[in-house]
């Protein structure tokens, strides 16, 4: 079969006059016995990359996006929704492209490289018990996993005086954020439980959520597009029962030093903190930090 492809692309190559397409020459380059190879593959990835980049220069200082932006406004239905349309893959192409290079930049030591191959293995296990009814064993696990990308988060340095410090591990925070965990993070708290029964049958999933929140806070250590992301979804972590100290130091990590989301916060956000604390009284401690923390900006 593969024979008959090899010769058939030929044919077709020849009759067109033409230079040789992208497949009939890696059909050329490559045998049976290591069409499926890593050479070969690695190969296919370089020439079509040089394809690609070819193809590009097709455009550049053509003035592409202008003539697309002047069909735009032209009084034909058709015209202005294509035009609209290749727009649209212009801009995500490039998108796309730009995402992909950050990853790339992150993957740039052996020890981020390890650190991206661990996380690799673990998110798709901790996405599946998410979505799992949980028995004491999966508990186990998911907090067990949870613990390790929080270790990820930071790194232990001594300072001048010999005391261990932690400071955020930036580029390990980006492989955790470009896997999505974060958002999985936000998919366990938003499990619903009954507050009555959270010292007793839900005594494993409270814990998870204490997990969950200590995740956040050590993610959120100088790193402004967690911040964000957490800040979003403030009101519905207000709501997360069972936790008040690690959602008080979660919030305070996400506001202290942040003057535009202390500067965004809503009134009924902040009423809902004041809310909290008056609630928790002598577990509220790290809620009224937090508050704290909303209130007083340390760049002003």
């Amino acid at each position: 079969v593969l024979s008959g492809f090899r010769k058939q692309t030929y044919t077709m190559s020849g009759q067109e006059g033409g230079p040789p397409s992208i497949i009939s020459i890696l059909l050329k380059k490559c045998s049976d016995e290591d069409i499926f190879g890593s050479e070969a593959i690695d190969y296919a990835r370089y020439r079509l990359r040089e394809h690609v980049f070819k193809k590009v220069k097709l455009f550049k200082g053509k003035g592409l996006e202008k003539i697309l932006q002047d069909l735009g406004n032209y009084r034909y239905d058709k015209m202005v929704v294509k035009s609209v349309y290749l727009l649209d893959r212009y801009y995500s192409t490039h998108a796309m492209l730009f995402d992909k290079a950050i990853q790339a930049q992150v993957l740039i030591t052996p020890s981020s490289i390890d650190t991206f191959q661990r996380v690799r293995g673990l998110v798709p296990e901790l996405r599946r018990l998410t979505t799992s009814k949980l028995t004491h064993e999966m508990e186990a696990r998911m907090s067990e996993i949870i613990d390790i990308f929080t270790g990820l988060c930071s790194i232990r340095l001594r300072s001048a005086q010999h005391t261990p410090t932690e400071e955020p591990h930036a580029m390990n925070q980006k492989i955790l954020l470009n896997f999505g965990v974060v958002d999985d993070i936000f998919n366990i708290l938003d499990k619903r439980i009954d507050i009555e029964f959270i010292e007793t049958q839900y005594a494993g999933l409270r814990l998870i959520f204490k997990k969950c929140f200590m995740f956040l806070q050590v993610m959120a250590r100088g790193n402004d597009p967690v911040q964000n992301k957490i800040f979003e979804r403030m009101d519905k972590l207000l709501d997360v029962p069972g936790c008040p100290q690690e959602l008080g130091q979660c919030i305070a990590e996400v506001f202290t030093g942040n003057m535009q989301l202390c500067l965004s916060i809503k009134a009924f956000q902040v009423r809902r903190v004041v809310e909290l604390i008056a609630k928790q009284r002598e577990n509220g401690s790290d809620l009224l930090q937090a508050l704290n923390a909303i209130v007083k900006v340390e760049e002003i």
